[in-house]
């Protein structure tokens, strides 16, 4: 298995780069401090390494540690904002990414709390967007993640939805033509999807 050192984080921006449509040039404005690509490279980098929780400690850890890659390091407030912006490209790549023609699939979803259950009252991040939700563990609010992997355990699926929407609802999103096969617990089945998938 490769391990990770901070060398390896040009190879990431490389890849980035060339998984990136190319921006046009008619574009006008204020350009970014950092590039679509840059700042792809640190969300993702921060998820392969340290694994900072939240956009601030992440700001404050690339602004720490790779100040030299990164010398032109925007306010954190116009950080947030380019994060924002980027979230389609985002997609993107991850759906050029995803193993779509896999015909054996394995499907499950997970909960993913944007705040305790006690302050889900006076949480404005996720306003009108999370739910409430309960699987096994309790209630939640926040969303869920639902995702469908092939035997090589590469993603083939991913959907994202408020923690309220039911597991079954969301097969067509994870499965496609290709799938032969699908494997799943309880919360994917219903009447409805087991004559649509027969």
């Amino acid at each position: 298995m490769l391990v990770l050192n901070k060398k390896h984080i040009i190879n990431l921006y490389v890849w980035v780069d060339d998984a990136l449509p190319k921006p046009s040039l008619a574009k006008t404005g204020r350009l970014s401090c950092l590039a679509n690509s840059e700042l792809i490279t640190i969300l993702i980098w921060n998820i392969l390494t340290v694994k900072q929780r939240n956009l601030k400690d992440i700001y404050y850890w690339i602004n720490l540690e790779y100040q030299s890659e990164f010398p032109h390091l925007p306010c954190y407030e116009n950080f947030v904002k380019h994060c924002h912006r980027i979230l389609p490209l985002m997609s993107k790549v991850l759906n050029d990414l995803l193993q779509s023609t896999s015909t054996v699939r394995i499907m499950d979803s997970t909960m993913l709390q944007v705040c305790k259950l006690v302050r889900a009252d006076s949480h404005k991040t996720a306003l009108n967007v999370a739910d409430f939700g309960k699987n096994h563990q309790g209630w939640h609010y926040g969303f869920k993640l639902h995702a469908s992997i092939n035997l090589d355990r590469q993603l083939c699926g991913l959907a994202l939805t408020p923690a309220s929407y039911a597991d079954s609802q969301q097969m067509p999103k994870i499965l496609n033509q290709y799938a032969n096969v699908a494997v799943d617990d309880g919360g994917y089945v219903s009447q409805c999807n087991e004559k649509a998938y027969l």
